[in-house]
């Protein structure tokens, strides 16, 4: 396991790189729930870690079946 003090290498670089369109647009998707933004394995992991499995379920009430 890394130590919270290890960065990637070119750290500067890394950090400084602007977001794809497509990054850009899962965190604006993730930010208004508050949900974490990754790749699914990553996600599933930080949402069962932090107990944050409800932002993974649709918004709103469940669909009624009639």
């Amino acid at each position: 396991m890394r130590s919270p003090g290890d960065q990637p290498q070119p750290w500067a670089e890394w950090v400084d790189r602007p977001l794809t369109d497509t990054e850009l647009d899962g965190v604006c998707r993730c930010a208004p729930r508050e949900r974490p933004y990754g790749d699914r394995a990553w996600v599933h992991g930080a949402d069962d870690r932090l107990g944050l499995q409800s932002s993974r379920n649709p918004q709103g009430h469940p669909s009624v079946k009639v």
